[in-house]
């Protein structure tokens, strides 16, 4: 039977790949904010490598209400495999599911979730 390939090492391998958006998009409001309290807008892109769809979605959310600068940029495959929150939100926790070294660590400010996490 043969070997599985290491996921980690695939993933390295397809973000380091040169990515090109693709298709028609547009600002809509973020169906994960449904009463606009925050009034997120969302834009999403399908990426290509290589000139091939590969199941990447690059989505961007800003928050034009909010009194400082905040937008979270994220690369997806179903999930989020990465995230950068340009934000001064309240202090959180990274998700149960974090790795055991930084599950639990409270996070403050401006930070980058890489895939790992």
């Amino acid at each position: 039977m043969p070997e599985k390939p290491d996921l980690r090492e695939l993933v390295d391998r397809l973000l380091a790949e040169r990515k090109t958006l693709t298709g028609v998009t547009h600002w809509n409001a973020d169906p994960r904010d449904p009463e606009g309290h925050d009034r997120v807008l969302r834009w999403a892109a399908p990426l290509l490598v290589r000139d091939e769809t590969c199941g990447l979605t690059l989505t961007i959310k800003a928050y034009p209400t909010s009194s400082d600068l905040k937008f979270r940029i994220i690369l997806s495959a179903e999930r989020a495999i990465w995230r950068l929150d340009f934000a001064h939100d309240e202090p959180h926790t990274n998700s149960l599911n974090a790795p055991s070294d930084i599950r639990g660590l409270i996070i403050e400010g401006r930070h980058y979730h890489a895939w790992e996490d």
